[in-house]
């Protein structure tokens, strides 16, 4: 409950900004605006994926994974199987399998069952990210040391692998090399800053673009882009439109966690309270 209080708010007032933000950019160069109230609601949801709506900032789907993937580890969490080497693997397995088996209906779904195909489509994609963030478990338990270091190492392979193949047998396989280069890329990054986090310095700024990184990540991208072309075409050097877009993410990115998110969390934090569970 915690990280719905935390995203959902945030995201609805991000993406309620970037809604607006598209709305005036097309009012100011006398385009019509592309969208409807439904698709703002489709969005906020954070379930637009199950309806086949586009994702219309290119970060909800993000977010969308993220949900799905607190329910998978709620499920393992409730069945007490968080620290199992043997239960993660069932689950990872689980979800190669789902991709393995549908992938050879897709075409059929496709022609006869758009529907049906839609659904598998989502799950198959679901999966995949799944299985990516279920990496991050592995080290989380060696971290807290429920795990020894070969134990890590060994299911780190196993599901890396597993996560290769269910992209092979699935709608994703044109995007394999996305899966080798950038997701492994970001997964190495994350491994060196996990093994050397005791020699990182306290710095100040950082630990503050750490606290905002969220609505910051919400914010810059689709707003950024507007800013950035508004200015480019009334001919601003594209270096000043750039510390411009970016100037513009931070500042809001800070008025969002200070308004929202913080109040949001706080808000969370008094609900537990009552409970006596804090």
């Amino acid at each position: 409950m915690k990280r719905f209080f935390r995203i959902w708010p945030t995201y609805v007032a991000g993406f309620s900004i970037t809604f607006l933000m598209i709305w005036i950019y097309t009012r100011s160069n006398g385009s019509n605006f592309p969208y409807e109230v439904k698709d703002y609601i489709f969005q906020i949801s954070l379930l637009r994926d199950w309806f086949w709506k586009p994702s219309l900032d290119g970060i909800s789907w993000t977010l969308e994974t993220e949900i799905k993937f607190y329910i998978v580890i709620c499920i393992l969490f409730y069945l007490k199987k968080a620290r199992s080497k043997h239960m993660i693997s069932v689950a990872s397995i689980m979800m190669l399998l789902f991709n393995f088996i549908t992938y050879f209906f897709m075409e059929y779904l496709l022609l006869k069952h758009i529907r049906i195909y839609c659904f598998f489509y989502t799950i198959q994609f679901m999966n995949i990210n799944i299985l990516f963030m279920l990496l991050g478990v592995c080290i989380y338990n060696y971290y807290k040391q429920y795990w020894s270091l070969e134990y890590l190492v060994e299911m780190l392979l196993k599901i890396y692998l597993l996560l290769l193949f269910a992209v092979i047998f699935s709608v994703q396989r044109s995007n394999l090399h996305i899966y080798t280069s950038s997701y492994l890329f970001a997964f190495i990054t994350f491994l060196i800053a996990f093994i050397f986090k005791d020699r990182v310095k306290n710095i100040k700024i950082l630990n503050y673009f750490a606290e905002i990184s969220y609505p910051f990540y919400i914010v810059h991208g689709l707003n950024g882009y507007i800013i950035e072309t508004f200015l480019i075409q009334h001919n601003v050097s594209p270096y000043i439109s750039f510390l411009a877009a970016l100037l513009w993410a931070v500042v809001i990115a800070c008025i969002l966690h200070i308004t929202i998110e913080k109040f949001s969390l706080k808000l969370f934090a008094e609900k537990e309270r009552r409970k006596g569970r804090i």
